[in-house]
């Protein structure tokens, strides 16, 4: 990322524009230059692979002509890219239109596609100006799902701060793997590492008892497959709340996709833990850089006093902390039995921004006061100012 940045000392801001690359055809295009941006970040994750973005957009997007990538173009260098898509959304209490980073799950997070310094200081000035000019009906940009210290959230931070709005609005546990898989488990509770040994015990005592790490094509099918019958097996699943990937066709071959497309260059992992010649556990995985993503995970209810989930938890971050690579593992979602593996919380963000050019600012403070029981009652009068000076100026 240093040469963007050579670039950009040596250019003035009139060379600092915007490319629009919309639809699949734009994205497979960018496809080179987002590798090439990833590869060359300090900080990357799985959300940042190109796989997630190619997979989503053939399965799960709403509106895939509409699918939009924006490049932050200097001189003639690519220097940042960012997908978008439109989404109707209720702010202020009204249904409205708005620009969005597009997602497959929701608790992935989002971010821009390049780590320069110049990004991080001016691509969301670029953006919100080109999204602001275009045509349409969007007056939001709305940005879910960011972390704290990700590019998008640095360069959200050089905008004006009446511009934005920003709360909390969900965490994500990692657990940090570069330390030695002794010093974790001793960074554990003792109850917790008695509970662990009393369910090791217990499924010792069964037959057939095996760990199977899949990495191969035939192997990650074989195994997704396998996870998809145990999921629909627990709550997930008929009699529950219908949420296991067998019944979400279009989630379920989005994940599938990514992983054969993450497993193409090693990069994706199934692993299960079998006992009684049955599947007990299993965990869907990919990895990007030294992020390595749980990103579902199921076990059999019938084996729980075992504890299937947290044995299968304690084999996948023992190889983790071996792995030189590996920097953490993240589970992506912050859960209650998160808890007993002492991770560290990572807060997920929204922010709101006002695009449109001259009542963005105002919509944004609007969105600001309607927090405040005080005020709050007098923002839908405000909101029909626009349509009051429209008719007096006629």
């Amino acid at each position: 990322m240093r040469a963007l940045d050579d670039i950009a000392e040596n250019a003035n801001r009139s060379e600092l524009g915007v490319r629009e690359f919309t639809g699949r055809h734009g994205l497979t295009l960018l496809e080179p230059a987002w590798r090439s941006l990833v590869d060359g970040a300090a900080r990357r994750g799985v959300h940042h692979a190109f796989e997630v973005q190619l997979s989503y957009l053939e399965h799960v997007s709403p509106a895939p002509d509409a699918y939009l990538c924006l490049g932050l173009v200097i001189g003639s260098e690519l220097a940042a890219i960012c997908p978008f898509e439109p989404k109707t959304m209720k702010i202020l209490g009204r249904r409205t239109s708005a620009w969005v980073m597009p997602h497959g799950f929701a608790e992935l997070a989002r971010d821009v596609i390049g780590d320069s310094k110049v990004v991080r200081s001016e691509v969301l000035r670029h953006f919100v100006r080109h999204l602001g000019a275009s045509t349409g009906q969007a007056q939001w940009l709305v940005l879910e799902n960011i972390a704290a210290g990700s590019c998008v959230w640095e360069s959200l931070h050089r905008l004006p701060a009446h511009s934005f709005v920003i709360h909390v609005t969900g965490a994500a546990d990692t657990i940090d793997c570069e330390r030695s898989f002794d010093a974790l488990v001793t960074s554990l509770s003792p109850k917790f590492r008695r509970n662990l040994r009393s369910a090791q015990r217990k499924l010792e005592a069964l037959p057939d008892v095996r760990f199977v790490i899949a990495r191969d094509p035939s192997g990650i099918r074989r195994e997704f497959d396998a996870f998809l019958e145990l999921e629909v097996t627990g709550w997930k699943g008929t009699g529950g709340t219908n949420t296991a990937l067998h019944f979400t066709s279009q989630l379920r071959e989005y994940v599938r996709t990514m992983l054969d497309r993450f497993g193409a260059r090693g990069m994706a992992e199934v692993n299960a833990l079998y006992a009684d010649g049955r599947c007990v556990a299993s965990q869907l995985c990919v990895r990007e850089g030294g992020d390595y993503v749980v990103l579902k995970l199921c076990y059999d209810e019938q084996y729980s006093q075992m504890r299937p989930g947290h044995l299968l938890l304690q084999n996948t971050l023992q190889r983790c902390c071996e792995n030189p690579e590996v920097q953490r593992l993240n589970l992506v979602s912050h859960q209650e039995w998160h808890r007993d593996w002492h991770p560290d919380v990572q807060p997920r963000y929204t922010a709101y921004i006002g695009i449109v050019p001259w009542y963005g600012p105002i919509l944004a403070s609007l969105l600001r006061l309607s927090v405040n029981p005080r005020v709050k009652r007098f923002v839908p009068m405000v909101l029909l100012l626009p349509r009051v000076l429209r008719r007096w100026l006629r």
